[in-house]
């Protein structure tokens, strides 16, 4: 069964800032959690955990 998380923030930075570091996924050392990160296509892409787990990202706006 898959899961569906919807995570709301309120931040006090640059939208366009925000959203370029959140879908940075070429840059990702600073995760010590990952295993590794694939990239899909320029609007999706899946990160690896460590431990095994998968989350898939589709980037909408």
């Amino acid at each position: 069964m898959k899961k569906k998380s919807i995570y709301k923030q309120i931040l006090k930075y640059n939208v366009t800032d925000v959203f370029d570091v959140v879908t940075n996924n070429r840059e990702t050392g600073w995760r010590s959690d990952l295993e590794k990160t694939e990239i899909i296509s320029e609007k999706k892409f899946r990160e690896v955990f460590k431990n095994g787990n998968v989350t898939e990202f589709y980037v909408t706006n």
